[in-house]
């Protein structure tokens, strides 16, 4: 018989350590949003609430024509609903990932992935995606870089993360100089 000091199972305790010998403090900071996509969301939002307005106006006296209003109205309140919950919210930092928050979803990059990582502020030709409402979110290119995505918010806090793999980001957040610092250190290791 056994007695209650004694068990079945053999359990043994054992201290887990790291064996990346990483170093990254945890951070968590929020993108902020610069005056002029303010503006530019603003001014979309007015222009896209008086456009639906208008079809709405327009499918009362021709009601014959109502599918296809109906049609504009869904495009339009897609594209608008779409580009927000793609827009960036935060970056977060800890000691296994640099993690992308959008409204909806995120984008994971392991800390090993990363090539270089820099500041990095400067925009491209826009392929897909928006320039302006709720940021800089989307495919875009340049002669610098080349192909790359953007969810930035303010280009004053930008920076470009560069993959093994050869794809590339540029991302924006506050104190983004930190979290610049930390994932330099994870690479140097």
């Amino acid at each position: 018989m056994l007695n209650a000091t004694d068990s079945p199972y053999k359990t043994s305790v054992r201290k887990v350590t790291s064996t990346n010998n990483k170093n990254i403090q945890a951070m968590k900071n929020k993108v902020n949003i610069e005056k002029a996509f303010t503006v530019i969301t603003i001014l979309c939002a007015v222009i896209i609430i008086g456009a639906i307005g208008l079809c709405l106006y327009t499918a009362i006296g021709h009601p014959e024509d109502a599918v296809y209003y109906a049609i504009v109205i869904a495009i339009m309140t897609f594209t608008i609903l779409y580009v927000y919950l793609i827009s960036p919210k935060s970056i977060e930092l800890n000691d296994t990932s640099l993690i992308m928050h959008k409204v909806v979803g995120k984008i994971i990059i392991p800390l090993e992935d990363i090539k270089e990582i820099r500041p990095y502020n400067q925009s491209g030709l826009r392929l897909f995606g928006s320039g302006g409402l709720f940021g800089s979110i989307g495919l875009f290119t340049n002669n610098d870089i080349g192909r790359h995505y953007e969810y930035v918010g303010d280009f004053s806090e930008a920076f470009l993360v560069v993959l093994n793999s050869g794809k590339k980001y540029v991302f924006s957040c506050e104190n983004s100089d930190k979290v610049i610092e930390q994932v330099r250190s994870n690479i140097r290791n």
